[in-house]
C-alpha cells in the first residue's frame, strides 16, 4: 500500500514537472520580449545580470541605441556622453554624444587609450555606457569604467546600455 502511493505519487510529480519546467521556461522567454538577445534564465540571475557573466556580442550588438534616443526624447536629454559597442553610426538616430570608449568605430576605438575623463573621478554629466563597453569585455586590462561598474546604473536602456547621471 505504502509503495502504491509513492509510485502515484512519482507519476503524478513527474507529469507535473514535465508540464510545468516548459511552461516556465515560455513564460521566463516571454518576459523579455523583444530584448531576445539579452535574454538568461532566473538561474543565471536573468538578463539584469547577463553581463556580468558573459560579455562582447552575447549581450550586447548595439541593439538598444534607438531606444536610447527613446528615451533620451522621454527624459528631454539633449546630450549624453556615449561609451558605446556597435557598428551603426548613433548620429543617424538623431543622438547627440559625446563619445567615450567604445567598440568598434573609430570615434569611440581609439579613446581607449587616453579617456576624455578621469577614470577614478568622472565629471558631471550623463553618461551612457553600453554593456561591453562598461564592462571592457576586449581589453586583458580593465581600467577605464571600473568607477561606474562599482555603482548602481540610476537607469537602463534594454538591457545593454546603463545610464550614470553624475551629479556636481
Amino acid at each position: 500500500m505504502i509503495t502504491d502511493y509513492r509510485s502515484r505519487f512519482t507519476v503524478y510529480g513527474l507529469r507535473i514537472t514535465l508540464f510545468a519546467l516548459p511552461l516556465l521556461l515560455l513564460l521566463e522567454t516571454l518576459t523579455i520580449h523583444p530584448h531576445y538577445l539579452s535574454f538568461f534564465n532566473l538561474a543565471a540571475g536573468g538578463p539584469a545580470n547577463g553581463p556580468r557573466l558573459l560579455s562582447d556580442s552575447n549581450v550586447d550588438w548595439g541593439q538598444d541605441l534607438r531606444r536610447l534616443q527613446l528615451w533620451m526624447t522621454e527624459n528631454e536629454v539633449d546630450s549624453v556622453k556615449l561609451g558605446w559597442f556597435g557598428t551603426a553610426v548613433p548620429a543617424y538616430y538623431g543622438l547627440q554624444y559625446e563619445p567615450m570608449p567604445g567598440f568598434p568605430r573609430p570615434e569611440f576605438y581609439s579613446l581607449w587609450t587616453s579617456p576624455p575623463f578621469d577614470p577614478a573621478q568622472p565629471e558631471p554629466g550623463l553618461y551612457a555606457i553600453s554593456a561591453s563597453s562598461l564592462w571592457e569585455s576586449h581589453w586583458e586590462y580593465r581600467h577605464v569604467y571600473p568607477w561606474f561598474r562599482a555603482r548602481e546604473a540610476d537607469d537602463q536602456v534594454g538591457y545593454s546600455i546603463w545610464i550614470y547621471e553624475i551629479r556636481d
